[in-house]
């Protein structure tokens, strides 16, 4: 008879045990650095590609549409056929929108490598994380696994300019996309020992729903994206189709689009209530979460900082390298102190947030952003250099960081563990949203005060006396010539006119490119003092 010997279970080594959180970190890491990476090389992309800056801009606002679209669908897909499969395409998917983008040679395919494929691609890259942490841990390791993933993406926010800008001076802007295809291929190995859940897929998935939600968001965004060149209200610019015009009544574009988005969502909302009655499907959004005060309020907080965090970076990006001519890498160096401190005080927030209450914490965060964006605005002025912001972006930085993740973890702790994919799924849906939004208003915003001021600036300084209508009629010309023609094209343009009025109408629009910016700091101001005055119908309770 042989005996048989104690069997011991196998230990896993370190790597073995880590290997499936570092690539959920690492996933949300990459979407992160893509983002901030392409806030950096738009201008050398224009530049490339011999187009308008403001035909690359849309490639931001519509990755971040995308996502908001379909996350909520890539979280029941989850659900019902298997996180790690939804995980792996949306891998893949994102991946080859990588190889995509770095391989255009015009604008379309640049915005369907990176808006389109890859922004499908990205949504369950930005939710499941998040699900999976929040159903593995729980009381104060949820804390601080969800304080990690805070950070891959604070991570992603400092390293995606730095080394993009690095990437796109030395190489070019294409190669500045190739660090997204290696990661994602270190993601699929990480993921590979992930075991698939277990579904019984008897449910569908709400399409149509999904098909609501994109129609009236992307109408809203595209909306918000044209007023500026075709007018808030009164049309500067008609839109044809054949012998039509659209809207064939005196109505800009813009406010037509909004009005139909704003359609599609009302009738999203009321197919939802009606499947939810029937409960034949499974719903884009439930309505139980919507009926907790804390979460409402959380993603109110949040839609109002994302708006105003992603104009200050957007903006600031653009002033940098418009204005003061800085490359991208320098660009990338300038800001480094704002996302570096964010990092930093993301740190210390855990010790700090076992001290204070969450809302505390958040209201504090949001009032020294406030201050730092105060003090941006005064340091502008001709003549700054970078070394100059210093101060205010460190100040902004060490608001952003002590807000950001108690934000989260408070929103999401009203969550029980059958909804939190979904209420994650609506938190991220929501950031995404403000992102876009935020590029939109403000990006076309700075682009059109620095335009006014320029055209201002300059008849005054020629001594050219012209009527009210010629002045708009200027403005209007000169502006479409800005949105619409390359760089390289304005450049000829400009050295068409007289030398004097050439050189005036330049020194005119640096000069107002400094009011420009303090002005759109100021309504970026006002959209941060909203999110803090939403703040104050926080609970104070510890989550």
């Amino acid at each position: 008879m042989s005996v048989k010997r104690n069997e011991r279970p196998v230990e896993k080594s370190r790597f073995q045990r880590w290997r499936i959180p570092l690539a959920l970190w690492l996933a949300l890491f990459m979407v992160s650095f893509n983002v901030y990476t392409m806030t950096v090389v738009i201008v050398p992309i224009a530049r490339d590609l011999n187009t308008a800056l403001a035909n690359v801009q849309p490639a931001l606002v519509l990755i971040s549409l995308v996502t908001v679209s379909f996350v909520p669908t890539g979280q029941n897909l989850g659900d019902i056929y298997g996180h790690k499969r939804v995980f792996m395409l949306g891998l893949a998917t994102f991946s080859l929108g990588m190889v995509v983008t770095a391989l255009s040679q015009n604008v379309a395919a640049l915005i369907l490598g990176y808006a389109v494929i890859a922004g499908l691609g990205a949504t369950p890259l930005v939710t499941l994380p998040w699900t999976l942490m929040n159903r593995s841990y729980e009381g104060r390791q949820r804390e601080h696994a969800l304080l990690t993933l805070s950070l891959a993406l604070a991570a992603g926010s400092v390293l995606g300019p730095f080394v993009g800008g690095l990437i796109a001076t030395a190489a070019g802007w294409p190669w500045a996309f190739v660090p997204q295809i290696v990661l994602g291929t270190v993601i699929w190995y990480l993921a590979l020992p992930v075991k698939e859940t277990v579904n019984q897929p008897t449910t569908s998935v709400d399409w149509p729903g999904g098909l609501l939600s994109l129609l009236g968001l992307a109408a809203i965004l595209v909306g918000l994206d044209l007023s500026d060149e075709y007018g808030w209200w009164t049309p500067r610019k008609l839109v044809r189709l054949g012998e039509f015009v659209i809207p064939p009544f005196a109505l800009s574009i813009a406010p037509t689009l909004i009005a139909v988005g704003l359609i599609f969502l009302v009738l999203f909302a009321v197919y939802r209530r009606r499947q939810r009655a029937a409960q034949e499907k499974v719903l884009m959004w439930r309505m139980g979460l919507f009926r907790r005060r804390r979460f409402v309020v959380g993603l109110a907080t949040s839609l109002f900082y994302a708006i105003g965090t992603a104009g200050l970076t957007y903006t600031l990006y653009l002033f940098l390298q418009m204005i003061l001519g800085l490359t991208s890498f320098d660009a990338a160096v300038a800001a480094l102190p704002y996302y570096v401190t964010i990092l930093l005080v993301l740190l210390a927030t855990f010790q700090l947030s076992q001290r204070f209450p969450p809302k505390f914490m958040i209201q504090a965060g949001l009032g020294v952003l406030a201050l730092g964006l105060w003090l941006l605005s005064s340091t502008l002025a001709p003549g700054v250099t970078p070394f100059q912001l210093l101060p205010a972006l460190v100040v902004m930085g060490a608001g952003a960081g002590l807000m950001v993740n108690q934000l989260a973890v408070l929103t999401l702790s009203v969550a029980d563990a059958q909804n939190q994919g979904e209420a994650n799924g609506i938190y991220s849906a929501l950031q995404d949203l403000g992102y876009a939004v935020g590029i939109s208003i403000f990006g076309v915003g700075l682009i059109h005060l620095i335009v006014v001021g320029a055209i201002n600036s300059a008849l005054a300084d020629l001594n050219l006396t012209v009527t009210e209508t010629e002045r708009q009629t200027i403005i209007i010309e000169v502006e479409e010539a800005v949105l619409t023609l390359s760089l390289e094209e304005l450049d000829a343009e400009l050295a068409q006119l007289p030398q004097e009025e050439a050189n005036t109408l330049t020194a005119a629009a640096y000069l107002e490119g400094f009011e420009a910016m303090q002005q759109t700091l100021f309504a970026i101001l006002i959209t941060v003092l909203c999110a803090l005055v939403a703040s104050l119908f926080l609970p104070i309770e510890r989550y």
